[in-house]
């Protein structure tokens, strides 16, 4: 009688995980790859899967796995987490960098402890893919907290880009923000830990309820499952959707903004109010968000995005319109203007003491 077992290549490629990190990107270069460990499940099932598939797979022959831990010294379980990370990466034989971001009071105040820490540990992940001449970052977020994420962003009063901020490619400063994993589901990541035996350390920040991800974690989502199986994945699917309507208004938002250019003869762009004003509001202010967007800087409300949009519509020949964004953070960068001249918008994002009057 034949045997019923399947080989041990047909029950890998049932696994999730597996399946996720089967082929590299297309779109990122061969060269190390870093990883994001926190020590906690995720990043410890990414970590030893994509150093698996590097170490025994074809498709990956020309890539190699880095890991960086970000301790942001917040905690008093913040030493014990490290040190997992040091004894974890020594015992896979990974290379392992630390970064310890200092985070100011003033940072924390402005921008609220959550976010702080996520934007130093996005700069410090972002300083060692650098150094390390890494061709991007690997990030284990998953199914789950795509959907936490657009929940959160919806409450927020998000648009289109806020629900769709997790994609699987993102394009940063430093090279590709990874995440192989939204297709996977927390079991699948739990599945995978079991079956290879893997030790991780959770963060006692998981638990505190005054964290709005923590408690929609601990109390909604629960309940929708309850309501429907399958709603996290379908939710996801939404998601997906909205991507692709995304990524359609993308195309048409990039030809505008090239239709609005009108390069300085130093080379400087600027954006034609003529050819601004020729659209409709919404495409406008899509234009006007490509561009802040295209010089990497942050983006201002929508409500007083739409206001500046109202003013130039309304623009004489002498009308001085203006945009101003200040820095989140006193005596960092971020902060830049928008200014209205002669016609043509330009934007500096210099000193302030530098603007023209």
């Amino acid at each position: 009688m034949a045997s019923s077992k399947k080989p041990p290549e047909a029950s890998a490629q049932r696994d999730p995980v597996i399946r996720a990190l089967a082929h590299p990107p297309p779109e990122m270069p061969p060269g190390p790859i870093l990883v994001g460990y926190s020590g906690g499940l995720d990043s410890t099932v990414l970590l030893h899967a994509l150093a698996r598939q590097i170490a025994g797979g074809q498709a990956w022959q020309h890539f190699s796995v880095q890991a960086a831990h970000v301790n942001h010294r917040l905690q008093p379980a913040a030493h014990a987490m490290e040190q997992h990370c040091r004894s974890f990466c020594a015992l896979h034989k990974i290379a392992l960098a630390v970064r310890r971001p200092v985070i100011s009071a003033e940072q924390k105040s402005a921008l609220g402890i959550e976010a702080a820490a996520r934007q130093a540990r996005r700069a410090a992940l972002g300083m060692q893919c650098r150094h390390n001449k890494a061709r991007g970052i690997a990030l284990a977020h998953h199914q789950d907290d795509l959907v936490e994420t657009m929940l959160l962003q919806w409450m927020r009063g998000a648009g289109l880009e806020g629900l769709t901020a997790m994609q699987t490619l993102t394009p940063s400063p430093w090279g590709l923000l990874w995440r192989p994993l939204l297709g996977c589901d927390k079991k699948a990541l739990q599945a995978y830990a079991r079956k290879h035996g893997l030790h991780w350390i959770d963060d006692p920040s998981n638990e505190a309820m005054y964290f709005d991800r923590n408690r929609l974690r601990r109390e909604v989502m629960p309940v929708l499952r309850s309501m429907r199986p399958g709603a996290v994945s379908a939710m996801a699917r939404s998601v997906a959707h909205l991507q692709e309507a995304r990524a359609v208004l993308e195309s048409v938002t990039r030809k505008d903004l090239q239709l609005c250019k009108a390069p300085h003869a130093d080379g400087i762009d600027r954006l034609s109010l003529s050819a601004l004003c020729s659209m409709p509001a919404t495409r406008m202010a899509r234009t006007l968000r490509a561009w802040i967007a295209e010089k990497g800087l942050p983006m201002p409300p929508a409500r007083r995005l739409e206001e500046f949009c109202r003013q130039l519509r309304s623009a004489g020949p002498e009308s001085r319109a203006q945009l101003t964004v200040a820095a989140a953070v006193a005596g960092e960068s971020g902060g830049f203007r928008v200014w209205l001249r002669a016609g043509f918008l330009h934007l500096d994002h210099s000193h302030s003491a530098h603007w023209p009057r």
